[in-house]
């Protein structure tokens, strides 16, 4: 056999050259396919050539995508950078192969295809695969009785705070129902004035929508296990629709949602009280609360709708803590509201 001269090289760099005969030269390529075949097929070859970027061109992408994407991870929603299915290079967003995905919802498979066609992720691609497949991911009931079974009845003002509230988030009056035992939670985890207001987790927030005296849409927020909030929407008849009514154009769930609950602009009639507000380009706007409960130090104190910390815009924890302080003054607070109320600082906790 004749001596060849084989060059070894190694990611394009040239490492030695060697003298073999033809049948030893044979077996190095041979070698060098298989290496090559088993380099392309694993993990770490994926995560490179595999990833699909993510261009959402809009602000804090992280928090959008980490809510977004974290809807299709685990049955309450979850971390969706440890579930192998976001990755952050240079600030910049990736979309993993799903051979690296963890406890995903298969829904997400057809973001994944679709992004692989396009080359890249867009708002726009986002959007629409968010509109076709969030509802079934999160599980969504398809009638609103279903969590009326679940949740008990929420116009029971004994175990509901209930506030009556005409704003710029819909052209409607709404009545607006927290349990009451949720907003006592939060505000008992809050070791020191300035520390957020946050929510146990399965906290609802329902919206009644009212139109002549009858409810015409139905919003319902619910707290994640990820600390995110699901949003979910139902008409007047009580089933499951992806949109609720507003001018010029209705709002899309959940995507319209996060403009105002991620956004730092304060709105009326929260942004003003407790004064009240003159009408706006959808009529009056008013929080209808007794006038006792118009308290101007709790609402310096809390500050609840410019710091927005569970992404609630409305002044669940004021009104509690209102309704708290108009007990104390009549001799009606438990041993609990009184601590509450001292450490909130309510002045009339000490008479």
């Amino acid at each position: 056999m004749n001596p060849l001269l084989t060059r070894l090289t190694v990611a394009g760099r040239s490492l030695a050259t060697v003298t073999v005969d033809s049948a030893t030269h044979s077996m190095l390529i041979w070698v060098v396919m298989i290496a090559c075949i088993a380099g392309c097929s694993s993990p770490q070859a994926e995560d490179i050539s595999g990833a699909i970027p993510i261009r959402l061109e809009r602000g804090d992408p992280e928090r959008l995508l980490r809510f977004y994407v974290g809807s299709y991870v685990g049955e309450t929603g979850g971390d969706p950078v440890l579930a192998g299915v976001l990755e952050e290079r240079e600030n910049s967003w990736f979309l993993r192969h799903p051979s690296f995905w963890q406890e995903v919802d298969t829904s997400l498979q057809q973001l994944y295809r679709d992004g692989l066609s396009a080359e890249e992720i867009s708002k726009d691609l986002m959007d629409s695969f968010l509109m076709s497949s969030y509802y079934f991911a999160r599980r969504a009931p398809q009638a609103i009785e279903v969590w009326r079974e679940n949740l008990g009845d929420w116009t029971s003002l004994e175990k509901w705070l209930s506030i009556d509230v005409k704003g710029s988030m819909s052209p409607f009056p709404r009545r607006v129902a927290i349990k009451r035992s949720a907003v006592l939670s939060a505000l008992n985890q809050v070791e020191e004035i300035e520390s957020p207001i946050l929510y146990p987790v399965g906290t609802a927030v329902i919206g009644e929508h009212f139109s002549n005296g009858f409810v015409v849409e139905t919003t319902i927020m619910q707290k994640r296990s990820d600390g995110f909030w699901d949003f979910f929407a139902y008409d007047d008849e009580g089933q499951l629709v992806d949109r609720v009514q507003k001018q010029p154009d209705d709002m899309m769930v959940p995507i319209r949602c996060t403009g105002c609950h991620f956004g730092t602009r304060q709105y009326e009639p929260e942004r003003s009280f407790p004064a009240r507000v003159e009408d706006g380009p959808d009529g009056p706007r008013f929080i209808e609360v007794a006038e006792g409960l118009r308290n101007a130090s709790i609402v310096s104190t809390l500050q609840e709708h410019a710091k927005r910390s569970d992404i609630l815009l409305g002044l669940y924890g004021t009104i509690y803590l209102s309704e708290i302080a108009q007990r104390i003054s009549r001799g009606e607070a438990t041993s609990e509201e009184i601590g509450l109320a001292f450490k909130f600082g309510i002045e009339s906790a000490s008479q």
